[in-house]
């Protein structure tokens, strides 16, 4: 067994080891979507989903319903038109 000073030196050493995968770890995780949870990626997805200018779009989109770029409005009947 080593003295005080060697075994202090080898746990800094270990440590700053330990500390150098994790924030590889960490890295790999930012850059990867491995290291991302389902649940995480559902709540972003949800989070813009509902916000207001997401919703505003929809409604201009699909919102009057007798509108031609509604996605159901080849099978809305048209109106007769009156014959002159």
């Amino acid at each position: 067994m080593g003295t005080f000073l060697e075994v202090n030196q080898q746990l800094i050493i270990t440590t700053l080891a330990s500390w150098d995968a994790v924030l590889d770890l960490q890295h790999l995780a930012a850059a990867s979507s491995a290291g991302t949870s389902l649940e995480a990626t559902w709540d972003a997805v949800w989070k813009v989903y509902l916000d207001f200018k997401w919703a505003r779009q929809r409604l201009r989109l699909y919102g009057d319903g007798g509108s031609s770029r509604s996605p159901h409005a080849a099978e809305q009947p048209h109106s007769q038109q009156p014959q002159s």
